[in-house]
Formats: structure tokens, C-alpha cells, sequence
């Protein structure tokens, strides 16, 4: 965000929504899987860039309790044990993970120990990407939906409203899901057949890198997010396909 070029972006919005096309050929879905990374920062770090301008656009964030208190600007020092966090969509990652995956990174660079966010001026061009979303599936997507739309105006990023939406809970719950455990172990186990250890790819606080600049490991984990969702929903949906037919 804020670094990518005008035809760059168009030139991806092109490619996602060929490959969408190419997903739909294979199983007609109507829905493409999509990962957002968070970074919790408090409420009054996104209204410090809210007001962020062209000529100062750069904004320190406080990603911990123990920097929101130590810290000496006044702005940021009101009432910290009553400002409530917000959940940024540092990364957003839409795709299948197999063949193809759309990595978008808010503008944040460390220094010291500290966050910074860029503020950019807005590109109608991301707008467009952002709102040309096919609709979407995930785990508690609702909330990412909302995190994306709520705070896109502030971030620098422009008025998004993203398209249709399915929670996987919903999906499963459409197939008959008996069981009281919905953590992704518990439906890897009995969906795929396969365990998934979620404990090795929490990575707290550290998703909001570029996509080329991770490491290759953390590069891996957040494809691998998508690809499960991508292979779970499909999972889901033909097993519902049975129940129905």
C-alpha cells in the first residue's frame, strides 16, 4: 500500500480475477479463500493517522501496553488503561495457496524496536482492487471484513466495501457439524483426515512484513493458511453437495 504503482495495481486486479476464473473452471465455488493478519494497536494510534497529512505522514505506533504507557506523547498517554484496542488488516492475503495468492501489506517499517505506519495518499486504483474482491470465505471472516472496511478510510486507503462473504463456520454447521470444537485442529482432524499444529504459526505481531521481505518460513505458514482454507471450504461444500443430492 502506498509503494505499488497505479498499473502495477491494475495489472494485478486483472491477474486475480483471471485466476479466480481459472479456480471457478476447475469447481464452480463462488467464493475464494482469504487470510488477514492483524496487528492490535490501540484506538487512539488510528486517530493519530486519521489525522495524519502529506506533509507529516508518518505516525509511531504502540503495539504493547507497556509502550502505550511509557510513552511521552500526550496524544497517545490519554487514559491508556481505558483505550480500547483496534485490529489493523496489516496483511490481507486472497487466493487458493496452490497456484496463486494476492499479498497486500499496510506501509509499516520498524525502527528500534517501534512501528511506524506511512500514511499514503489514497490510490483509486487499490480502491478498486480492494472492492473488486470476489466474495470471500474464511474463519470469522466477518470480523476481518469489517476490521478492512472500518478502518481503510483512516489508513489511507479510501472508502472499501468488500463483496459477499461466507463464514466456514456457517458451511460446516450446513453440513452437519455435531461437534463442539471448531479450532482448526479439530477440523483439519476430522475434515482432512491430517492434524494441524496452529501453535507453529501464530507468529504474534509479525505478519505485518511485506510478502517478499518475510523469511521464507513465515512466507510458507501464511500460503499454507490460505491453501487449507481454500481446500476446506471446497471439502465442505461437496460434502453439503451430498447431503443435498
Amino acid at each position: 500500500v502506498g509503494v505499488t504503482s497505479a498499473q502495477d495495481i491494475e495489472e494485478a486486479t486483472k491477474w486475480m480475477k483471471q485466476m479466480v476464473q481459472e479456480d471457478e473452471c476447475v469447481m464452480p465455488l463462488g467464493m475464494t479463500a482469504i487470510c488477514v493478519k492483524p496487528l492490535k494497536v490501540p484506538r487512539s494510534d488510528l486517530v493519530r493517522i486519521g489525522k495524519a497529512t502529506r506533509k507529516d505522514p508518518a505516525v509511531t505506533l504502540h503495539t504493547t501496553m507497556e509502550q502505550l504507557r511509557s510513552d511521552s506523547d500526550a496524544d497517545a498517554l490519554v487514559a491508556p488503561d481505558k483505550n480500547d484496542w483496534v485490529q489493523l488488516p496489516a496483511q490481507i492475503i486472497i487466493g487458493n495457496g496452490i497456484s496463486w495468492a494476492l499479498s497486500i501489506a499496510l506501509p509499516l517499517f520498524e525502527e528500534k524496536g517501534r512501528l511506524t505506519y506511512i500514511k499514503p495518499t489514497p490510490q483509486k486504483e487499490l480502491t478498486s482492487l480492494l472492492n473488486g474482491f470476489p466474495p470471500v470465505v474464511g474463519i470469522e471472516v466477518k470480523d476481518d471484513v469489517a476490521a478492512i472496511e472500518s478502518t481503510a478510510p483512516q489508513l489511507g486507503i479510501g472508502t472499501v466495501y468488500l463483496n459477499r462473504f461466507v463464514e466456514l463456520e456457517t458451511l460446516m454447521a450446513m453440513c452437519g457439524w455435531l461437534h463442539h470444537s471448531r479450532s482448526r485442529f479439530a477440523v483439519s482432524y476430522i475434515v482432512l483426515g491430517t492434524p494441524l499444529n496452529r501453535l507453529s504459526s501464530t507468529v504474534d505481531q509479525r505478519w505485518w512484513r511485506p510478502f517478499d521481505t518475510m523469511p521464507e518460513a513465515l512466507r510458507a505458514l501464511l500460503l499454507f493458511d490460505v491453501k487449507w482454507l481454500h481446500v476446506i471450504s471446497r471439502v465442505l461444500v461437496v460434502c453439503l453437495r451430498e447431503e443435498v443430492i
